[in-house]
């Protein structure tokens, strides 16, 4: 390959993202992607009807997320729902 070119991948065929999908937790999933949309847990507990106290335990895994909210979670940030279980 010349110094110029650049090889393009495929994240999400690679080990790395393999490897880390498997480490992440749907708490951890929950916080990227609240932090990606710019939300305080106050402001995503609003949009999804519950506490930004409940936001921060299931962020860091201290209690799951129920099925409702695993279904708003999915709208909001228009995602599969599996990304949250």
């Amino acid at each position: 390959m010349l110094e110029n070119e650049k090889e393009w991948v495929n994240i999400f065929e690679t080990d790395w993202y393999k490897q880390i999908c498997t480490t992440l937790t749907p708490g951890d999933a929950m916080r990227a992607y609240r932090e990606n949309f710019g939300l305080s847990p106050t402001e995503l507990a609003q949009k999804l009807g519950t506490t930004g106290e409940t936001i921060v335990h299931m962020e860091c895994n201290q209690c799951d997320i129920n099925q409702e909210l695993v279904q708003k979670l999915s709208e909001l940030f228009e995602v599969p729902v599996e990304r949250f279980l």
